[in-house]
């Protein structure tokens, strides 16, 4: 089996256990929304990079059907984007706030930078790590002006969610 595949494999069995254990059950539907709104922005990024040829896939689930990579933009980030979501500081100093998406963006890219180095599933073209890491606190702040906006249309006036 190619390292690829086992890869992939281990990340989408990474994220499904983190969603399991981070996401309580009640709170699976804002999960969701976070999810599906997270691969919409995910889709368009990648779009975007292999359109004006930053980045290529040389390995691809769906080398037939797509220039795109299928399990990490649809699957993997948009979970991380869950995760980062579910253990986001609501409280403290701003500060906190600001390291939170920081040090998720430089981690996100770096993991990239890692993955275009070592394996297949990806090769930057004329794509640094921090141009990534900048556009990882853009589309991270996007999905939480987003689910900030959907809930506050989505709540009584008590605070509490409606069902």
């Amino acid at each position: 089996m190619k390292s690829e595949v086992i890869i992939l494999l281990v990340a989408l069995a990474l994220i499904i256990g983190l969603l399991i254990r981070i996401v309580p059950r009640e709170k699976i539907k804002e999960a969701q929304l976070i999810f599906w709104f997270s691969q919409t922005l995910t889709w368009l990024v990648q779009f975007l990079q292999v359109a004006f040829d930053f980045v290529k896939f040389p390995f691809r689930e769906f080398p037939h059907a797509t220039n795109l990579s299928f399990s990490f933009h649809y699957f993997v980030y948009p979970g991380l984007i869950v995760f980062f979501m579910f253990t986001y500081p609501t409280k403290g100093h701003r500060v906190k706030r600001v390291m939170h998406y920081i040090l998720f963006s430089i981690g996100t890219a770096l993991m990239n930078d890692v993955l275009s180095e070592t394996t297949d599933l990806l090769t930057y073209t004329g794509w640094k790590w921090y141009i990534g890491a900048i556009i990882n606190v853009l589309v991270l702040f996007l999905v939480r002006q987003f689910f900030r906006w959907f809930m506050k249309k989505t709540t009584n006036p008590t605070g509490e969610l409606l069902n």
